[in-house]
């Protein structure tokens, strides 16, 4: 499980938690990292629930990786990134072959994350 408490580290610029078998949801506290610029947390398909709102209003955020997840929405974080200025925001998820809609993605890749392809 990702520890709320991570929120806490205001100044981090880079996350990233691949394949470390984390479950349960991504706390909404990771909106309160002000300065993140990276975010990935591919390859720990037992993180489940939505992506998080509250990362869309992470000014510096450029990289977001939650391919080969358990994520069941992604939609509702490019909704709430729509009309931002952000140039440059790379997403990838696991939305090639699946139901999992991805509007804001910039690579879409099969749930296992093994087979990518640029939106």
């Amino acid at each position: 499980k990702i520890p709320t408490e991570f929120g806490l580290l205001t100044n981090l610029k880079q996350l990233h938690l691949d394949t470390n078998f984390i479950s349960g949801s991504i706390p909404t506290e990771l909106g309160q990292l002000a300065e993140l610029q990276a975010l990935s947390l591919k390859q720990n398909v037992l993180i489940e629930g939505t992506l998080p709102t509250e990362l869309a209003q992470l000014p510096y955020l450029i990289y977001l990786d939650v391919s080969a997840t358990g994520l069941t929405d992604v939609q509702a974080y490019c909704d709430a990134k729509e009309g931002s200025e952000d140039i440059g925001l790379f997403v990838v998820a696991n939305c090639k072959g699946t139901d999992l809609n991805c509007s804001c993605c910039a690579n879409c890749c099969t749930w296992l994350g093994n087979e990518c392809e640029d939106v």
